[in-house]
């Protein structure tokens, strides 16, 4: 049986619920959380982190087996130390090749030991998160009282300390791997040197660069890029903010529905103006890209264009397959992850805040009698102060929202910019046609519109909804945000139930936001799968290491093969850094998050009594401190929901450690004490190697079960939605317009194309099986 409108959007309200209720206990909150963390997960991706330590281990055990060799202690290094003497290698002035490959294989086991107590400290922080966010929003349920805002502040600094321990850990591990890369990278240089060949200047350019890269990451302070990301990010949410009380003023009674929705909308548009700011304020902590451009491009030339350049030179200039766009924007540095968020644009942040107005308009034009305009929307009227009748009130008001937040978004000259300005014209062309047509009617009915005059409009304001709908689904898909924002106060929207066209649009709205989450789980869902297929390419590439390493003989050309072990050590170690890195600079991200959005909001209720309570006696639907409390709330989970992603990654790399790679620790300390007697080296080596392919088994099945467990987690939500799209179907609760959800697939389309042809497809840095250096 067919529903009413009322009833088919109280269906639909229940369904949501019921939803909520079977997937998160009806926890808005938890919701919002898992989302968030699942959207960011492919960005994260735990499988290279946790791949590369067994062939990392084994490349350590290869060290020790090529220092066993007689060669290796009658090869002296003295002629080929730099100048200035060793900056990285501790050892003597003329060390001989087997002191220096006991000295690599040793720090690459601290670098090990130091990354699992760093880990599970990181672990164990993050852990402590969860009781301070219950102890915020509490506090947050209890503004605008300043008592609770000094104490909610309290809180929040306890949350910054927690961020500034966890970068710390995750730092005091990137200086690990880096000691043992850079003292990798010193080594093979002169490895390179003594060999003597035609091809010396280009291999020891290649690594040179690569070693120039990590020393000037630790003289680079963040840049100046960061704090304006960060001080970008509050002016969104401060334009936000404008357009709220804009829609809060003068209200008129026939758009007052328009108005909650809009209202609540905007309320929510916080979590996407952050999550789009993140990628700016990653790239602003992090040195490699602090330094674009710092490293002089001489080098570069150098090493690639040397007569003679062998594999490596040109696999460590340009690496990454799929990333060139990457690579030159941070001048070929290998040590630059690809960007995998889109680019971002000031129409993605613009876009959810108009939305509401759009639809409504939209509806209001389509759904009055014959398929044609509701003119009870525009033709009212209102009495001012000074007794004079305002006409077309409702219009006037929405003609002055449209026009306020055209000036505020600021658009550029980019595509998604250039699509919304032409959106923007259109809504607000045909708004004003629409005005003059009701104030030139002496009895403000305007039948008189021509049918065809209306079908152009309905049509310019059918374009212009399908270009914000694209855009807001893109804003709500991006890395690091949800399309169910959870709110404290958000209005409830009361339709009456004879307002056929508000009923329609409330509806319309509602059913939409479903396509939209459903895009938004599809698109978590294909960014997930593609950075698992990268991931396996990256373990694959480690496994042709590892294979390597198992026929390794040294005796009669040993140079040769530890120049190969420590072209392998670099391609793997550059693996690791890369990983921890995107930590590291993640923690820097959260803490000033914390600084510049929550804690700047929670100050306005501490230092602005005054104001606090000047805006506590405004009528209106929604004051600017609910906002700011709203921005608190979904901002404290939001940062949660980050927490939670990287104490993930921290608890399976300890869970690894203690599992795995202590018992590979053991095996390498065993290899090193037996260098005197090749048989024990032998029998130790085939031993190390054993443990790493089992090591390396049980690692990819670890990573693959996870995988299954968040892809299913992922399939299952996106069919229940596909369920419910059904049942309402069934009950006569059509679904959105054909036009409007394609506008939402190519809003989809524009994150997972972005991801698919950006994810790397190969190690940092590839070496060939042949390598011959």
């Amino acid at each position: 049986m067919s529903l009413n409108q009322s009833e088919a959007l109280a269906a639909l309200n229940k369904a949501n619920q019921d939803r909520l209720k079977k997937e998160y206990d009806g926890k808005a909150g938890s919701k919002f959380v898992t989302e968030v963390r699942e959207s960011m997960l492919f960005q994260y991706n735990w499988a290279d982190l946790l791949s590369s330590a067994p062939t990392a281990l084994s490349l350590l055990g290869a060290c020790h087996v090529a220092s066993s060799s007689p060669e290796a202690s009658a090869i002296s290094l003295g002629s080929a130390m730099p100048k200035g003497g060793w900056q990285h290698l501790k050892v003597a002035e003329k060390p001989t090749l087997k002191a220096c490959l006991i000295f690599v294989g040793d720090c690459g086991a601290k670098s090990f030991a130091i990354a699992a107590n760093n880990m599970d400290s990181i672990a164990a922080t993050a852990g402590d998160l969860t009781e301070i966010v219950t102890e915020v929003i509490k506090a947050t349920q209890k503004l605008p009282d300043p008592g609770y805002a000094r104490n909610l502040d309290t809180k929040l600094m306890q949350l910054r300390r927690l961020a500034d321990s966890c970068l710390s850990y995750a730092d005091n591990t990137e200086k690990a791997f880096d000691a043992w890369l850079l003292c990798v990278a010193e080594f093979h240089v002169a490895s390179v040197q003594k060999h003597g060949t035609t091809e010396a200047e280009s291999e020891a350019n290649a690594t040179i660069k690569l070693q120039a890269e990590i020393e000037a990451s630790y003289k680079i302070k963040a840049s100046d890029s960061a704090e304006k990301a960060a001080n970008e990010m509050l002016k969104s949410l401060r334009i936000s903010e404008s357009a709220m009380q804009k829609a809060n003023d003068d209200i008129p009674t026939a758009w007052e529905s328009c108005a909650m929705g809009a209202i609540n909308s905007i309320a929510q548009a916080a979590p996407s103006i952050i999550a789009q700011s993140l990628p700016a304020l990653l790239a602003g902590f992090n040195p490699v890209g602090a330094m674009a451009g710092a490293i002089g491009k001489a080098a570069t030339a150098g090493a690639s264009n040397a007569p003679g350049a062998p594999p490596l030179a040109a696999s460590m200039i340009g690496a990454m397959a799929g990333q060139a766009a990457a690579n030159e924007a941070a001048s070929n540095s290998v040590l630059a992850a690809p960007e995998l968020a889109p680019q971002t644009d000031p129409a993605y942040a613009a876009a959810p805040l108009i939305a509401p107005f759009v639809n409504d308009l939209y509806s209001y034009i389509t759904l009055g009698p014959g398929d044609g305009i509701d003119w009870t929307k525009f033709k009212d009227t209102k009495k001012a102060e000074d007794g004079n009748v305002a006409k077309a009130a409702g219009i006037t008001w929405l003609l002055t929202n449209v026009k306020e937040q055209q000036k505020m978004a600021q658009l550029g000259t980019s595509e998604p910019s250039v699509a919304l300005k032409t959106a923007f014209a259109e809504v607000i062309k045909t708004i004003e046609a629409i005005k003059a047509a009701v104030l030139s009617s002496s009895d403000m009915t305007a039948d008189t519109t021509s049918s065809e005059t209306i079908k152009a409009w309905q049509e310019q304001i059918k374009q212009a909804k399908a270009t914000v709908l694209k855009l807001e689904t893109t804003a709500k898909a991006f890395p690091g945000t949800s399309p169910n924002t959870p709110q404290l106060r958000g209005l409830k929207i009361d339709v009456p139930k004879t307002d056929y066209t508000a009923q329609t649009a409330a509806l319309n709205t509602a059913t939409e936001k479903l396509a939209i989450n459903q895009r938004g789980l599809e698109i978590s869902q294909k960014n997930y799968e593609n950075a698992a297929e990268s991931a396996m390419k990256v373990q694959q590439e480690l496994a042709a290491i590892q294979t390597k390493l198992k026929g390794l003989e040294v005796e009669g050309q040993t140079l040769d093969k530890v120049k190969e072990i420590l072209v392998d050590c670099i391609a793997t170690l550059v693996q690791l850094k890369v990983q921890v890195n995107k930590l590291k600079n993640f923690f820097s991200a959260l803490s000033t998050m914390v600084r510049v959005v929550v804690q700047n909001k929670v100050k306005k209720f501490d230092e602005s009594v005054t104001s606090v309570a000047v805006d506590a006696k405004k009528s209106q639907m929604l004051r600017l401190t609910d906002m700011d409390i709203e921005i608190i709330y979904s901002s404290t989970l939001q940062i949660k929901a980050y927490f939670e992603l990287l104490q993930t990654i921290a608890r399976m790399y300890c869970k690894m450690h203690v599992e795995h790679i202590a018992l590979g620790i053991d095996k390498v300390w065993d290899l090193s004490r037996v260098l005197k007697d090749p048989n024990e080296v032998r029998a130790k080596r085939d031993a190390l190697n054993s443990w790493a392919d089992g090591a390396s088994r049980a690692i990819l099945k670890t990573v693959e079960d996870k995988q299954n467990e968040i892809k299913d987690g992922l399939e299952q939500r996106i069919e229940s939605i596909a369920e419910q799209t059904q049942m309402l179907e069934k009950v006569g609760v059509a679904p959105p317009d054909p036009l409007f959800l394609a506008a939402m697939k190519t809003g989809a389309a524009t994150i997972t194309e972005h991801v698919e042809k950006s994810m790397p497809q190969t190690m940092a840095v590839m070496v060939n099986d042949d390598i011959s250096c």
